[in-house]
């Protein structure tokens, strides 16, 4: 029988790997609200970029999971610890940008008086 041992009282990386799981849902929701909201102005275009959000918001949640499994488990025994790296950061913030493009693609179609047919 094995003990786990509390390898930290302030819960770091269940704070973090909660904090990731809230970033995966929100890019989910941005997923699904961008060609909603951008339909009427781009028509299909707006659907790439929906969808870009969708799959990092499902990748972010399953990486949130297996970075928590893999730094309790390396909290609790006596492994060296790894650095996570910097891709979910990375694709984060490349959805973002593709979304905040998608939207301000949006803002000027409609703004220039161009519908989806026009493009």
């Amino acid at each position: 029988m094995t003990t786990e041992r509390v390898w930290d009282a302030g819960l770091q990386p269940e704070r973090t790997a909660l904090a990731w799981r809230r970033i995966g849902l929100a890019v989910i929701g941005v997923g699904l609200a961008v060609p909603r909201l951008t339909w009427p102005s781009l028509g299909a275009w707006s659907i790439p970029a929906g969808l870009c959000a969708l799959v990092v918001g499902v990748v972010a949640l399953h990486q949130s999971l297996h970075r928590y499994r893999r730094a309790h488990t390396t909290l609790t025994t006596e492994d060296v610890p790894r650095l996570p790296s910097g891709r979910g950061l990375l694709m984060v913030m490349l959805t973002v940008l593709l979304t905040g493009l998608t939207a301000l693609a949006a803002l000027v179609v409609q703004a220039l008086g161009l519908g989806a047919a026009q493009l």
